[in-house]
Order: C-alpha cells, then sequence, then structure tokens
C-alpha cells in the first residue's frame, strides 16, 4: 500500500450543526437530535418537541413539491391543521422573511395538532435546482421571539447538490461522503455507531466505536481490527507496517464477501472483493474511528484518503 495516513485531528467547535443526508441545518445549543430517518429529523429540548423536518428528493424538472394546499391535504390524515400565516405580523406573511437562498421557495404556514390545538410556525420550502421539497414544523406558539429565532433556523436550512461532497456531522463525528455515493444504511446504538453508504460497486461504512479503553481492554489495535472485520486472526490481512502503531493501523485484504452482505440473491453471486480500511484514536480522545472501503478491485489512493481525512470526531 502506498497511500501516507495521518489521522485526523480532532476539531472541536461551538457550532451547533446538523448535516444529514443532503441537508444542513443551524439550531439552538440546548436542542438535542431525538428521532432520525433517511429523510427525516426531530429535535428537542427541556419543553419537548422542538423541530421536526422532513424532505424528499424528485427526479424530472417541475416535478419537485407541493404547494400549501396539497400538503394540507396530505397531512389532513394524520390529524393536523395547515393554514396561511394570515394573522403572524405583516413582516412574518411574506416568504422573503423565511429564506435568504434566492434558488428557494419559502412557503410559511400555521399548523396545529387538531383544529382546537395551538398555532406553531411552519415552512414549506421549495429548492427547483435540486429538486428537494422540505417540510419544517417549528413546535412553539408564533410570538415575535419565536417567529424571530425559527426564521433564523429555517434560513439556516441548506441543500446540497449530487455533483460535490456531501458534508455529513451528527452527534460528535463529521466526515464527507464523495459524488455518487448513497446512505444505504445505518444505525445508533450505545458504544456504537455505524453509516453505510454505496456507490459505483464500493461499499463505504463508517465506524465509531467506544470507549476504546473498554474494547480494546488487553488487545492491541490489530488484534481488535481483525475480530471486528470478523478475521480469523490478525496475520489474515496485510498491514503497512510502516505506519501501523498503538494507535492507528492501515490493512488490506481480498474476501468474497462485502463488509455488510447485500441482501437476497445478491450475496451468493458476488466474486472476490478487495477491502482497504484504516482504524485510529484520536489524540486525546476514547473512542475507536473505522473507515472500511470494498470493491472490487483495490479502492484508488485519493479516495481512501479523501474518505478517511474527512472523518474526525467534534
Amino acid at each position: 500500500m502506498t497511500t501516507t495516513f495521518h489521522p485526523p485531528p480532532c476539531t472541536p467547535s461551538s457550532d451547533r450543526v446538523l448535516a444529514w443526508n443532503g441537508i444542513r441545518i443551524a439550531y439552538p445549543q440546548s436542542w438535542e437530535v431525538t428521532g432520525i430517518r433517511d429523510r427525516y429529523l426531530m429535535l428537542e429540548d427541556r419543553e419537548g418537541p422542538a423541530l421536526d423536518l422532513r424532505w424528499e428528493v424528485h427526479d424530472g424538472a417541475g416535478k419537485y413539491g407541493a404547494d400549501l394546499d396539497q400538503l394540507a391535504r396530505k397531512l389532513q390524515k394524520s390529524g393536523l391543521s395547515i393554514r396561511p400565516p394570515d394573522h403572524f405580523p405583516i413582516k412574518w406573511q411574506s416568504p422573503a422573511a423565511w429564506h435568504t437562498d434566492p434558488d428557494a421557495t419559502p412557503v410559511p404556514f400555521v399548523w396545529s395538532a387538531t383544529p382546537q390545538g395551538r398555532d406553531c410556525i411552519g415552512c414549506l420550502l421549495r429548492f427547483p435546482l435540486p429538486g428537494v421539497t422540505a417540510v419544517l414544523r417549528i413546535h412553539r406558539d408564533p410570538t415575535p421571539a419565536n417567529l424571530s429565532r425559527a426564521a433564523g433556523i429555517i434560513s439556516s436550512l441548506k441543500i446540497f447538490p449530487e455533483q460535490g461532497p456531501v458534508p455529513w456531522k451528527i452527534y460528535d463525528i463529521a466526515y464527507s461522503v464523495p459524488p455518487l455515493f448513497r446512505l444505504s444504511s445505518f444505525s445508533l446504538q450505545p458504544g456504537h455507531y455505524r453509516f453505510i453508504h454505496a456507490g459505483k460497486g464500493v461499499q463505504l461504512l463508517y465506524d465509531r466505536i467506544g470507549p476504546a479503553s473498554i474494547v480494546l481492554q488487553n488487545s492491541s489495535l490489530r488484534e481488535w481490527t481483525a475480530r471486528f472485520h470478523g478475521l480469523k486472526k490478525s496475520s489474515d490481512f496485510d498491514a503497512d507496517k510502516e505506519q501501523e502503531s498503538t494507535h492507528s493501523i492501515l490493512w488490506s485484504t481480498s474476501r468474497k464477501r462485502d463488509p455488510v452482505p447485500p441482501s437476497g440473491l445478491a450475496r451468493f453471486f458476488r466474486g472476490a472483493r478487495r477491502w482497504r480500511g484504516a482504524v485510529w484514536i484520536p489524540p486525546g480522545k476514547n473512542m475507536i474511528l473505522a473507515v472500511t472501503l470494498s470493491a472490487a478491485s483495490l479502492p484508488s489512493d485519493h479516495l481512501f484518503h479523501e474518505v478517511c481525512s474527512s472523518y474526525v470526531l467534534v
């Protein structure tokens, strides 16, 4: 292996930013992510639900979302009432107050859980160029202060086009996925986060495991890597001994299957796959970060370095 790999440094940040599956949004420090799916997020604070966000990606020009009436009919089945913001102050009835992106079409609205429920703040956002429709609901009364804060949160929503790298940032990790990779699945378990992306015959895994002191115990990082990836012993893979240390290891091997086998008959017809990985413990941290690439041929140095160098604890 010829890649020169240096584990990325930790990059602390005071920003509260969430980047997930093509979107990025900023939110108050007191809010926490409590619900997450492929294209759904729920944030809460001490008062309960604070914001929920759903978005859809549409194929084809002009097929990027519904107007407010269509949204109201769609949500009526779940008992939600959607209305125009007629009683908002004049300033907040204007779409221009809700998003500064000239390519976005914001449609503010009022929503309530029942026709008799309290009014809350919402906004439908249409992004024709990437073909995305997003619906944000702020679970707060439309007071002047709440309207101002809601507008700031909604205007921070950014959609990333498919042509460039897509940033991901959730809880204490951040990384960037190269173009054309798609989220395949993810798991957020205590002590183990896993994110699986697929594209062009390549499977890409990001793992965060810890605490490292408990996970490793008396094992070396090489021994743990072999065990974690289902290899019988550490000699079953090739490691770059020049860069191997107690805190990082580069490795590669050839196996018949992907790290996460595909479902159905596809798993029985896979030929030999080349695995390539990096495992490291960031300086001053007690977590293990691991990147694994699987492809029919050995992934390029450039791609491997790109995905490893972007993966950090924040």
